[in-house]
Formats: C-alpha cells, structure tokens, sequence
C-alpha cells in the first residue's frame, strides 16, 4: 500500500532538512507509489495533509511533535467526511514523545523497520479549548511550570534532544510560579494551589520525563498529574525523579484520572500541548476526551 509522508524539514532545529533524500529512497524500497510532502510551515502541513487526504489512506507525519500534531489534528477534521484515514509517526524531532507512546523508535531507521509491519492500533485524543485558543491534543498537555519549561525550551538552540528539557527544567523551576486554580474534574469541584499540571494521554513529555508513568492512550481516561508548591529546594529534587517516573515518592505529587476537566486560575499561566506554546497567560482550560476515535498503525498490535 502506498503512504503519504509529511515531512517538516525544520524539525528538531531544521536536522530534519537532510532526511528527505532518505526518506525517499526508503519509500521506493518498501512502498512504491508514496508521495513525499515537503512542508514550509504549519499553514502549510494543513494543505498538504488535504492534498495527500484526496489520494492516500496513510498518512505518516515525519517530524517532531509539533508536526504530530499539526497532521494529525487536520486528519481529525477531515475524518467526518473521510472516516478510513489512518495515521503513523516517523519520529524525526527533539523529544518525539508520541512516538514513544505508539511505540515507534526514535531512530528514524529503525522505525522505518518497524512501519513495515505495524498494525491499525485506535487511540483516544483530546478535544480541548482556552482563552488562546482551540485544538486537539495527542500525547501531553501542561499548565504552569511544564508549559514554562516548554517556553524556555523553544529558545534553546545550540542543544538538541532530551538536554534541551533538561536544561530549560532547570532555568524554569527558579521562577515558579504558583496559583489558585479551580478544578471541575470530571463534574467535581476542587480548589487548589499548584505550580503545574499535565493532562496525559501518553506518558511521557519532554523526551524523557515520566509525568505520567501509568498513562495509556487506549484506555479511555486521561491522567492528571498536579505539583504542589514547594521552595526551590524541594522543587529541584523532583526533576530527577521526573525523569525516572518516581515522582509518586513526593507528597506534592498528586495522580488522578478523568475524561473531562475544567480549570479556571487566578493568575495567568504558560501552556504548552504536544509540545508547542499554546499561550503564556491561560486563565481557563478545557478538555475532553475521545476515546478510540483515532487509527494509528503502532508495531505492536492494537485493539
């Protein structure tokens, strides 16, 4: 079967650029009659993606996160009118978070192997709306110090890979901010004080932090992962277990599950979903979950 590719050349700081000649020469091997789409900018990924919608029922998004979910939220509008449209990932950005979580690799090498044989696996995503605006989410979503570090992550240049989280992790946690939020998770009310909150549907963000060890994205739930405030000192301990998924160890560390949620803050906080700034001063967020609507061919069978 022949597959539309999607690539965003200036993915993981433009590194992408040199894939296309590559990616070519593997899609005439394995699936001849594929089309490569070379991309100039997000505006650009959504005429492409109809473009490949009229002609190709794969579409593979080649690029980082922020190309994952620039595809796959037009394919998610086209679905209504066109409901056989199948999704993958060819992970070629910094953090290629939802890559991890359908399995793929990270060498683009390897998880070209692995698209040989994947199988249609259906995944839930997230419907979600803000004072900055509307969208879908795939993997993850931050409100506070997540979306701070994800800011600070955007300007980083010279780094590239899990080091450029890590680095912007540390510059973030010295100026924190918490607030007061009130919390509507799945109709039931909450008012807290926090500095950050992940709404997951994969389990890890930033290349290698574990914000939400048990997350699945074919289970339904979504899970939601809160910091308590806590000094610099404290704070700074819980990256490295961030990174090791042990976060559960602190009491400020706080898990629960949903299919919807409501947030309302005092103050005016940064955002980031799938990685990509959604705003700095989000003061209401809502999500909702869709649970199964999405085919993603992962090398692991699906349901």
């Amino acid at each position: 079967m022949a597959y539309a590719f999607i690539l965003n050349p200036s993915a993981n700081r433009t590194r992408a650029e040199s894939a296309e000649s590559w990616l070519q020469l593997m899609i005439d091997k394995y699936w001849p009659g594929s089309r490569i789409y070379v991309t100039s900018s997000k505006s650009d990924i959504q005429i492409k993606v109809q473009e490949a919608a009229k002609s190709f029922e794969v579409i593979v998004a080649c690029g980082g996160d922020g190309t994952v979910n620039e595809v796959f939220s037009q394919v998610v509008k086209l679905l209504p009118s066109n409901p056989n449209l199948v999704l993958s990932v060819l992970p070629m950005g910094s953090g290629n978070d939802f890559a991890k979580s359908v399995h793929f690799s990270t060498n683009p090498q390897v998880a070209i192997e692995q698209l040989k044989s994947a199988f249609v696996h259906h995944i839930d995503f997230v419907v979600y709306s803000s004072n900055h605006g509307n969208g879908y989410m795939f993997n993850t979503m931050n409100i506070g110090l997540g979306g701070q570090i994800n800011f600070e992550a955007s300007k980083v240049k010279k780094l590239k890979g899990p080091l450029i989280y890590i680095y912007s992790a540390l510059k973030s946690v010295f100026n924190v901010v918490s607030a007061d939020v009130d919390l509507i998770i799945d109709g039931n009310h909450s008012y807290e004080n926090m500095v950050m909150l992940t709404i997951a549907n994969g389990s890890i963000e930033g290349g290698n932090f574990k914000v939400a060890p048990m997350a699945t994205n074919d289970d339904g739930v979504l899970d939601v992962v809160t910091v308590a405030p806590l000094p610099v000192w404290k704070l700074l301990p819980l990256l490295p277990l961030f990174l090791l998924g042990r976060q559960r160890w602190s009491k400020a560390v706080k898990f629960r599950k949903c299919r919807s949620l409501i947030l309302e803050s005092s103050l005016p906080i940064p955002l980031h979903v799938d990685g990509e700034q959604c705003g700095l001063e989000v003061t209401n967020l809502k999500v909702e979950i869709r649970k199964g609507e999405l085919r993603v061919l992962s090398p692991t069978p699906g349901n």
